[in-house]
This record gives structure tokens, C-alpha cells and sequence, in this order.
């Protein structure tokens, strides 16, 4: 697979993921689709590519690692 070459995981969104990322959008005022890629990426302790410095800002302050092209 493609994906997985490139080292990316794919993770599913469960129900079980709504109050936490509900959580995290309120605490950080991300906007939901950056709140999922956050959620995402401390569910699996993973790191993420952005350019929005904002996301890049709380995944950093959250201990993720933060790759900005």
C-alpha cells in the first residue's frame, strides 16, 4: 500500500472519540478538522505535517513531533 510506504497510519474515528475530540476543540480552539488530525495523531503518539501554525503551535505544546514543509 502507498500510504503505509510513506510510513503514514490511517486510523479510524470511533464513537468513543467524540467527547475527547469535543474536548479538545473547546481547550484549544482548533477548528474540528485540525481538533481530528491532533486527536488522531496523540491517539497512536504519532507526529503530523501541517503549514498551520496554530495546530502546529498545540501538537508541539502537546509533545508531538511537527513536521511544516
Amino acid at each position: 500500500d502507498e500510504v503505509r510506504q510513506l510510513g503514514l497510519e490511517i486510523t479510524p474515528i470511533e464513537e468513543v472519540d467524540a467527547s475527547r475530540l469535543a474536548s479538545i476543540r473547546s481547550n484549544t480552539n482548533l477548528k474540528m478538522p485540525d481538533a481530528v488530525v491532533l486527536h488522531q495523531a496523540l491517539k497512536v503518539n504519532g507526529s503530523i505535517a501541517t503549514t498551520d501554525n496554530k495546530l502546529a503551535r498545540v501538537a508541539k505544546a502537546k509533545g508531538l513531533g511537527v513536521f511544516k514543509p
